[in-house]
């Protein structure tokens, strides 16, 4: 009985270093472009200024969440490098008006020094030609389509063209995901690195949806004081001057609808935004499970192949020892006739030649 296990593959200790480095990378990206924005956003600058470092900090969120995690980890540190290489590209030729020298410095060092992490990481897992090679590869990309606005566009994975410039065919593109618990691994930093942004996010929606309608600087507890105050001027009328009490009820009423309107649908839209957020993450889990089943079917055709060809081997193995062993006997059982019919007629001829004698 022939027993064949399928043992999972584990990722090239390359392969992981890769993925964890390209994951480190992520954090250390979002934490360098956070401050940059925090440390602009301190100094109290226009609705402008406010609107670009929200947008800047929200898309590199999106960014680096979208092209982090990939199951292929090389794809992953492709596309973030990618990304970051995009980004220094677009501030270093933005110009803004209402952006100061200092302020355009900060952002520019940000976007520089995120660009030479994932190139230093890149080096020191790629040989020094394979690393000039898709550093080439890398420019040729991010010129070929780069960021035209603050909203950095859509930026597509740029998978299907690395995969031509290593002439790897679609099959054989990842051939592994790595083992169960590699895998799970990939998905709780995804799902932790999604967690732990999305409050932030959240925030930076909310702040950049009430800047745009020019009440980015009402917080709640103002208007909570605001509705107070006006509750109070209501009940004054009641009590000081009762024949006016519908006219100040209409005024009430005028002045508390926009106040009211604005935070309704500013809270709805931070609501859709963090609905789209869950299926954007549903979307990745997705993706992760169609990589992991494709990797399983392909991995379940090989090892139907091999058993295919070791039971091949093994019925061809056994008729040739099967074809052998007929073979031996029946020449033993040739000889063994030749010896029964033949030690007779020996035997008479020895004893004749000794009578002659």
């Amino acid at each position: 009985m022939v027993r064949i296990e399928s043992e999972q593959k584990p990722l090239e200790v390359v392969d992981l270093n890769t993925r964890l480095l390209t994951h480190e990378f992520v954090g250390h990206a979002m934490n360098v472009t956070q401050n940059a924005s925090d440390s602009i956003l301190k100094s109290k600058p226009n609705q402008k200024v406010q609107q670009l470092l929200l947008s800047w900090q929200i898309n590199t969120a999106k960014q680096l969440k979208k092209f982090g995690f990939q199951p292929s980890p090389q794809v992953s540190m492709v596309d973030v490098w990618t990304y970051a290489l995009k980004a220094d590209n677009f501030f270093d030729t933005y110009k803004n008006e209402n952006l100061n020298e200092q302020q355009q410095q900060i952002i520019k060092s940000a976007t520089s020094d995120n660009l030479m992490r994932i190139q230093k990481i890149a080096s020191s897992v790629k040989s020094k030609k394979d690393y000039i090679a898709l550093s080439d590869f890398i420019e040729k990309q991010a010129a070929k389509s780069p960021f035209k606005t603050i909203d950095f566009d859509r930026m597509e994975s740029v998978k299907d063209a690395y995969f031509k410039f290593k002439e790897t065919p679609d099959d054989l593109a990842v051939e592994t995901v790595g083992t169960l618990s590699e895998v799970v691994s990939n998905m709780g930093s995804k799902i932790s690195y999604g967690s732990d942004l999305t409050r932030k996010q959240l925030q930076w929606e909310t702040q950049l949806y009430l800047n745009e309608k020019g009440i980015d600087s009402i917080k709640i507890e103002q208007k909570i004081k605001e509705f107070q105050l006006q509750t109070e001027r209501l009940i004054n009328v009641a009590e000081n001057a009762p024949e006016l009490i519908d006219d100040a009820l209409i005024t009430f009423r005028q002045q508390m609808d926009p106040l009211f309107s604005g935070l309704n649908t500013s809270v709805s839209d931070a609501m859709l935004r963090l609905s789209e957020e869950r299926l954007l993450i549903d979307g990745m889990i997705e993706r992760e499970r169609y990589a992991f089943d494709k990797m399983l079917q392909r991995e379940r055709k090989i090892l139907t192949e091999e058993a295919h060809t070791i039971v091949n081997d093994g019925v061809k193995n056994t008729m040739a020892e099967l074809r052998s062993t007929i073979r031996t006997l029946a020449l033993l059982g040739i000889l063994f006739v030749i010896v029964i019919l033949g030690l007779p007629f020996y035997a008479g001829y020895l004893l004749g030649k000794k009578k002659k004698k």
